[in-house]
């Protein structure tokens, strides 16, 4: 990653929360429209998500985002940025 995308992480970021529901069609709207304004979102899963693990959510989550990229992975929290 380099240092601009870095400096942007840690100003104005968005944080998507992944919960009890899921993934569902407006969490992934939702994160739509964040990478639309802010190029930049952090999503985190919270622990009532309904996951065996956290690689799984990932996972799952990477293949019904065609238009981001992971970035980065901390913990239960992954930096997602638009696709170019």
């Amino acid at each position: 990653m380099n240092k601009k995308k870095q400096e942007k992480i840690g100003k104005e970021v968005s944080v998507v929360q992944i919960g009890k529901n899921g993934i569902s069609n407006e969490l992934l709207t939702e994160l739509n429209e964040q990478l639309k304004k802010k190029k930049i979102v952090k999503v985190r899963i919270l622990k009532n998500a309904p996951y065996k693990d956290r690689s799984e959510a990932f996972s799952t989550l990477q293949k019904k985002l065609s238009n981001a990229d992971l970035v980065k992975v901390r913990g239960r929290t992954v930096v997602v940025t638009e696709k170019k």
